[in-house]
């Protein structure tokens, strides 16, 4: 079957912004995740080591899908928030939304995005974000669940670094699923890429309950799994962070957790990628999901065009590292990001 041309994905980009336009800003409608014994506390907590520390140093961040892995820097007025993100087309980057957009508070001054990172050696360079798209039940709500976010870059460093393919899988082909990760860990140095391997547990609503070592610095960070029939890495999630959950014993338990890749996310995703000009995802076209959903997008233009088709203003870890008094090219008190201290999770 032959693929549709960019006209068409035209044709539905414009179709697409016409409904949006037309549902009165609709508030994204996941569904309620299931309830677990005893209370949870929110997520994400600072550190979540099972056992032994297995993550290990990416030496070649060229090779793919290392190459599609990159660190994510929001630069807000007083800190910098330190994370990573993937790239999923030639100027898209999937991260969690608490990176690039806090509820509450300004927008940050600028996100920047390097793929392939390793050390002071950037091979692909790195591009500023023109536009940051997130959730409506994020912004709104703040809802833990829906904390995922889509940077479109100014450049399009994608087509250097390649992308990762994305895919949709049912709870239970998410159970005792040997999965890997790769972010950069503000314990092992910020600018350096590591990985790191372990197996989905499970699911729990939108979150995909894992077994990943992660420390701050990791949120956004890409969950794959491997394709016994190609090869081929596809992502089912994004990781978040770990939560702790509390028995009627009063036995504490700690597990990680990162927001799957859902049909309703699957939907949302190549809504945000046709929008912005890019190819949508091939695996996630045809996901049987719900028709449309709210987003924000955070570009000037988009936000003007949001705000003529009445989708409201859109202000827009937690695997984050916050380095308090920062802001970028030397403005402020920290001229350097890589090299400034006051870390909190």
């Amino acid at each position: 079957m032959s693929r549709p041309t960019r006209s068409v994905w035209a044709v539905m980009a414009a179709l697409l912004v016409f409904a949006a336009g037309n549902m009165n800003s609709q508030a994204m409608d996941l569904p309620a995740a299931q309830p677990r014994d005893g209370p949870v506390e929110p997520p994400p907590f600072p550190t979540l080591i099972f056992g032994t520390d297995a993550r290990q140093l990416v030496e070649d961040t060229t090779a793919f899908p290392w190459s599609a892995v990159g660190q994510v820097r929001a630069y807000y007025e007083d800190e910098i928030r330190v994370g990573t993100g993937a790239m999923i087309g030639d100027r898209a980057v999937l991260t969690s939304a608490h990176l690039v957009h806090e509820p509450g508070r300004s927008l940050p001054e600028s996100v920047e995005f390097t793929p392939a990172r390793n050390g002071y050696f950037e091979p692909f360079g790195r591009s500023t974000a023109a536009v940051q798209v997130v959730p409506r039940a994020w912004q709104d709500e703040r809802d833990d669940q829906s904390d995922i976010a889509i940077l479109i870059l100014a450049e399009p460093l994608g087509a250097q670094s390649r992308f990762l393919p994305l895919e949709v899988l049912g709870a239970s082909d998410l159970r005792d699923l040997p999965i890997r990760s790769a972010g950069y860990p503000s314990d092992l140095g910020t600018i350096y890429q590591y990985q790191a391997t372990g197996q989905s547990l499970g699911t729990d609503g939108n979150f995909l309950i894992e077994t990943l070592d992660t420390e701050p610095g990791q949120s956004g960070s890409p969950i794959w799994y491997t394709d016994p029939d190609s090869g081929e890495p596809r992502v089912v999630a994004v990781l978040k962070g770990t939560r702790r959950l509390t028995s009627g014993l009063g036995q504490t338990t700690s597990e990680g957790i990162a927001i799957r890749i859902t049909p309703q996310w699957a939907t949302w995703i190549n809504q945000v990628l046709v929008t912005y000009g890019e190819q949508p995802q091939e695996r996630l076209i045809g996901v049987e999901a719900m028709p449309m959903y709210g987003m924000c997008g955070l570009g000037l233009s988009q936000a003007l065009l949001a705000c003529a088709l009445g989708w409201g203003t859109c202000l827009v870890s937690r695997r984050t590292r916050r380095i308090d008094g920062g802001a970028p090219h030397g403005r402020g008190s920290c001229p350097s990001a890589d090299r400034c201290n006051g870390l909190s999770s």
